[in-house]
This record gives C-alpha cells, sequence and structure tokens, in this order.
C-alpha cells in the first residue's frame, strides 16, 4: 500500500501535508478496525455496504482536489 500512496504522492494526487507512510497506515488502521467491529457483531452494520462507504470517505478525504 505504501507504494500506491507514495505513486499517488509522486503524481500530486494525495493532500499535500499528508505522508505516504501515514495515508498507508490510515488505510490499514481503518480496514482493521472495520473488520474488527464487524468480527465482534456482524449483525450490527453490513460490511459490503457500510464498509465501501466508510473506504470511500477515507480516499475522498486524502485525495488532493486543487
Amino acid at each position: 500500500m505504501r507504494e500506491q500512496f507514495r505513486h499517488a504522492h509522486e503524481l500530486g494526487l494525495l493532500v499535500p501535508h499528508l505522508s505516504p507512510d501515514t495515508a498507508s497506515r490510515l488505510l490499514q488502521s481503518t480496514l482493521s478496525g472495520l473488520i474488527h467491529d464487524w468480527l465482534r457483531n456482524p449483525q450490527r452494520f453490513s460490511l459490503q455496504e457500510e464498509g465501501s462507504e466508510l473506504i470511500n470517505a477515507l480516499f475522498r478525504l486524502l485525495r488532493y482536489e486543487p
């Protein structure tokens, strides 16, 4: 993942104040937390629906838009 974020950073696609390493850790932490919460109580939310929404929101926050 870090390589993909480094590449995005080099292309100017990642918000400038965020390092590729931090972006990678953010995504990994979000995915881990999401899966952890879902495994503890799968009836609480749809991993596919809410997981997709959460990950899409994270990528919107990470993406640089001048």
